[in-house]
């Protein structure tokens, strides 16, 4: 093999490699198609007053997303009325669940999008420049801390398609 085939199958490795581990939920915003959605899962306990949060540094006014409570199958309890994403003017984020008891929760990410265009152009903005964004729970007991990935992510194209034409250009090699 050559060496543009090795940089070839190296760019396409590091694209497909996951980045977080699989007992976390995390939160994907789709550039391309204006959607939202979560993966993995998560398991706690709400707060007494019933909410879980998970948030970054924020402050000052902030817009609201239209409830996120559909992108979750959740067993052990049941998501209230309550369930938005929040995009803060400083770049933070914020998403705001309320549980109808406070017992024990699972949430899954169940694949499902929607879409964040109820969002205002300043805060579609914020959302898609969040990539790498980690979301610690403030409230509640036992959750896990939520990661932002914003896909197509520039890096991860620009290696795949590194990647293809390093594969082009050697398929161009062996025809000559």
């Amino acid at each position: 093999m050559t060496r543009p085939f090795h940089v070839a199958l190296f760019g396409l490795f590091l694209a497909l490699v996951p980045t977080t581990s699989p007992a976390q939920l995390l939160l994907t915003v789709n550039k391309l198609q204006k959607t939202l959605s979560f993966s993995g899962s998560d398991t706690g306990l709400p707060a007494d007053v019933g909410s879980t949060v998970w948030e970054s540094n924020q402050g000052g006014p902030f817009n609201v997303s239209d409830p996120i409570a559909s992108l979750f199958d959740v067993t052990g309890n049941t998501i209230g009325r309550r369930n938005n994403l929040l995009v803060y003017e400083d770049g933070g984020l914020e998403i705001v669940l309320d549980f109808e008891q406070t017992t024990q929760a699972t949430l899954n990410g169940n694949g499902q999008t929607q879409s964040y265009l109820d969002l205002q152009p300043e805060s579609i903005e914020i959302l898609e420049a969040s990539n790498g964004l980690v979301l610690p729970s403030t409230t509640g007991t036992g959750w896990s801390a939520i990661t932002v990935s914003v896909v197509p992510e520039p890096a991860s194209a620009g290696l795949l398609a590194l990647g293809a034409l390093g594969l082009l250009w050697r398929r161009r090699q062996n025809a000559s």
